[in-house]
């Protein structure tokens, strides 16, 4: 009797090791493979001049680890979009942007004028103008 009792406590021993043998494994499993995903470049968002059709190319590289292939794979996603009527061509003529002269509020100690270029001004939604 003592004897199947212990050979039924060794069989319930071995039982449970080898679960967690398993457990570890898949654990194992999971780092590598985390690993290996984590182990690709970076996504990149390469922008592209604007044509002289008015158009620019956009491109997104993405790169994910293909456990088939057993490698990274570099997908690329090709986007044209029309330029904004902001950006001018090389060859067009460049006009510089005007100076304003702003003052520092009465508060400030120095009362002296500050150039400023209009480029560096903050643009406002006129669409918003009236609302809180």
């Amino acid at each position: 009797m003592k004897k199947a009792k212990l050979e039924s406590e060794l069989a319930r021993r071995k039982a449970k090791e080898d679960e967690e043998l398993r457990h570890l494994k898949l654990l194992k499993e999971e780092r590598r493979r985390h690993d290996l995903k984590n182990s690709c470049k970076p996504s990149k968002v390469r922008t592209y001049a604007c044509g002289e059709d008015g158009f620019r190319v956009i491109k997104y590289f993405d790169y994910k680890y293909d456990f088939d292939e057993d490698k990274c794979l570099e997908k690329v996603k090709r986007r044209t979009v029309k330029c904004s009527h902001y950006e001018q061509h090389e060859d067009a003529e460049v006009e510089k942007p005007k100076k304003r002269k702003h003052k520092r509020s009465e508060k400030a100690d120095d009362d002296h004028e500050t150039e400023v270029e209009d480029e560096e001004m903050p643009k406002v939604d006129k669409s918003l103008k009236g609302r809180k």
